[in-house]
């Protein structure tokens, strides 16, 4: 189950998960007020677009037993703040951090075998980008800034 917390205004602006191995696809697509996200142990995945347009996600790790993030999983979300990505992940989907231009530097572990089209793409911010060894593929423009 998942315990979230609204503002007064009924936005929900917290959300702390339980039992979850996933997160489903559109999870909180476009929540835009929401700040925090408690993810439970035993996470797996993140599901496309789950917390796409979540402008105001200011989340600066993700936890270890992440695989994958789907496609546009984080996209807009311009207050992310993460510099390393879960020691188990293999892949990382198109447009997992589109326009994620707050994000400064990143470690990719070296278990990831696959960066999606545009991943990063529109992450302005980015400087400083280390890529683990066994890369195997990286997507076209995934790390183009404008």
């Amino acid at each position: 189950y998942t315990e979230e917390t609204y503002d007064s205004s009924g936005n929900i602006i917290a959300a702390k998960m339980y039992g979850h191995t996933f997160i489903r696809y559109y999870m909180y697509n476009n929540c835009t007020y929401l700040k925090s996200i408690s993810f439970p142990s035993g996470i797996a995945s993140i599901g496309k677009y789950a917390f796409g347009g979540c402008t105001r996600l200011n989340l600066t790790s993700l936890p270890s037993g992440i695989t994958s993030i789907g496609e546009y999983a984080f996209h807009n979300c311009i207050s992310l703040s993460l510099t390393s990505l879960p020691s188990d992940m293999t892949s990382i989907g198109n447009y997992a951090f589109y326009n994620c231009y707050r994000l400064t530097s990143v470690t990719i572990p070296n278990s990831v075998t696959k960066i999606g089209n545009s991943a990063f793409y529109g992450c302005s911010g980015l400087t400083n980008v280390i890529i683990g060894s066994s890369v195997r593929l990286i997507g076209e423009q995934a790390f183009i800034w404008r």
